[in-house]
């Protein structure tokens, strides 16, 4: 999936700029934790701006648990701006 597709859901979502890196690197496979460090966030942090955007998501209609289901769902978003 390219990064320019995500980055369309999450200006659509209104995303801040740190909610949207935190899930981009989300998308890609990484854990809270090395999100973190990539970042210069704590653990706690990126939990916080992933439960943020999680929030995000079920405002308009999508139910989100986990992060399988939270990928899942923004894959199934993001190909609506592949081209």
């Amino acid at each position: 999936m390219k990064h320019s597709s995500y980055l369309k859901v999450f200006e659509d979502f209104k995303f801040s700029p740190q909610e949207s890196n935190v899930c981009l690197w989300v998308c890609e496979g990484l854990t809270h934790k090395e999100i973190g460090v990539r970042l210069g966030l704590s653990e706690h942090t990126v939990k916080g701006y992933m439960h943020k955007a999680k929030f995000r998501l079920f405002a308009k209609g999508h139910r989100i648990t986990t992060k399988l289901e939270f990928i899942s769902t923004m894959m199934k978003l993001a190909e609506k701006y592949e081209a």
